[in-house]
């Protein structure tokens, strides 16, 4: 299942791209359900995210590893892989984020490739669908948020 969404965000696209890839964790951190993220490596992290999809709740373990940081084209490429061991059930995703210049600072750009495999794809993917497009909306507001609203 593909994902796309776009957000507006008021910096220009060289701050933006340097506060994303300045602390990769705090960018992590802008999934939700998302309870542990690890640096391994310099391009490989562990994560444990929970979601809960209509009555079941997952606890996905596993890792995501960067594999571009395109500066001159301002991408990001991530894969991920997880698994619940207890629902017998895994996932993977592809996700990048990509940042282009447009006429109120920049646009953000999250394309998300996403698979659900086990007893969780018996839910259907009428559930599992909206729920992860949920998931990356809100991503994506989260993101936002975490680049145009100050630290404290």
């Amino acid at each position: 299942m593909n994902i796309v969404d776009q957000i507006s965000v008021p910096l220009g696209i060289d701050t933006l791209w340097e506060m994303l890839t300045k602390d990769f964790e705090q960018v992590a951190y802008c999934l939700p359900g998302l309870k542990e993220f690890t640096g391994e490596d310099d391009n490989r992290y562990r994560m444990a995210m929970m979601v809960k999809v209509g009555p079941v709740t997952m606890n996905f373990v596993g890792q995501l590893v960067v594999k571009v940081i395109d500066a001159s084209n301002k991408i990001l490429k991530m894969e991920s892989a997880a698994r619940d061991p207890k629902m017998a059930s895994s996932t993977t995703m592809n996700l990048t984020i990509q940042l282009k210049e447009d006429s109120n600072g920049s646009l953000i750009i999250v394309d998300t490739e996403v698979d659900v495999r086990g007893k969780v794809a018996s839910l259907g993917w009428g559930m599992i669908q909206p729920k992860a497009k949920s998931l990356m909306k809100d991503f994506a507001k989260n993101l936002k948020g975490l680049v145009t609203e100050p630290s404290t």
